[in-house]
């Protein structure tokens, strides 16, 4: 029997990066090719690389009801489930893991997860799942126009309660209005730093890597968002407070070249990008 059947196993993600104290997903799918139904065993065995071995690791697995686990690094233990598989049926779970709350930036939990008949435990099938604990980025919504002072508000609360070596930093992008990005490996400090604060209208739901916002942390130059035929003012200068037509863009010397709308002959004026301010784009 072992020479013909055999059993699928395969998770995903199977490369789980989380903050601390938070809640992440994956989904287990297990097949076999029997011609009749089968009883499978799932098991789950741990292995822990963590800073405090005294946290509990929670992990559940869900089917058409939960069964949860806690797994000590002082107390290492094999957990699973039985379930009964229909012949060429995929079977899928809802593998979901819980990082403690005092986890640190590094701490990880690698689950060995193995299935196999239980008449037969040589028929069976091995995968893992890595959990990483690191830093993410949450987004605290804010009453327009006051996202610098309730940045200024969650630094300063976060000193005050010792939360500074939880939270790494506090960014307000120029373009994006009513949100503070925090990056942070306890996003549940977040939330109770920014409760009752002024201004701070709540915490929006899921976390965000920390790559998603590098392009808020690199300068965009102008010269990116101005095109011929727009509508622009001169900041700097003799013609300071000018409006004029952009008729020309040199994206290699970051330069407009620009006819002033007032000018009783239309000369053009070559300037730099930084001395101009967008209006109005062309066609709107």
């Amino acid at each position: 029997m072992s020479d013909i059947y055999t059993i699928n196993l395969e998770v995903e993600p199977s490369d789980i990066l989380m903050p601390g104290g938070s809640a992440s997903e994956a989904t287990i799918r297990i097949k076999h090719n029997s011609t009749t139904k089968e009883k499978v065993a799932l098991l789950l065995r741990p292995e822990f690389e963590v800073a405090d071995p005294s946290l509990e690791w929670r992990v559940v697995i869900e089917d058409a009801k939960e069964h949860a686990f806690l797994f000590t690094p002082t107390e290492p233990k094999e957990e699973g489930i039985e379930r009964t598989i229909a012949p060429h049926m995929k079977s899928e779970y809802v593998l979901r893991v819980f990082s403690p709350r005092g986890a640190r930036i590094g701490d990880r939990m690698t689950l060995t997860l193995r299935a196999w008949f239980k008449k037969n435990p040589a028929i069976s099938a091995e995968t893992r799942v890595t959990v990483t604990v690191r830093q993410s980025v949450v987004a605290v919504k804010t009453t327009i126009g006051q996202e610098i002072p309730v940045a200024v508000s969650i630094g300063e609360k976060a000193k005050v309660r010792g939360f500074e070596d939880d939270i790494f930093s506090i960014l307000v992008p120029h373009d994006i209005k009513g949100y503070v990005f925090v990056e942070t490996v306890h996003p549940d400090k977040v939330l109770s730093i920014i409760r009752g604060m002024r201004a701070a209208k709540g915490m929006v739901h899921g976390n965000m890597q920390v790559e998603e916002v590098e392009k808020y942390l690199t300068p965009v130059s102008e010269i990116t968002r101005i095109s011929v035929g727009d509508e622009v003012e001169l900041i700097e200068g003799p013609f300071k407070g000018e409006r004029a037509k952009v008729i020309q863009v040199d994206e290699a010397k970051e330069e407009v070249t620009v006819e002033l709308y007032e000018a009783m002959v239309p000369i053009p004026l070559t300037v730099k990008v930084d001395t101009v301010k967008l209006r109005e784009k062309e066609g709107k």
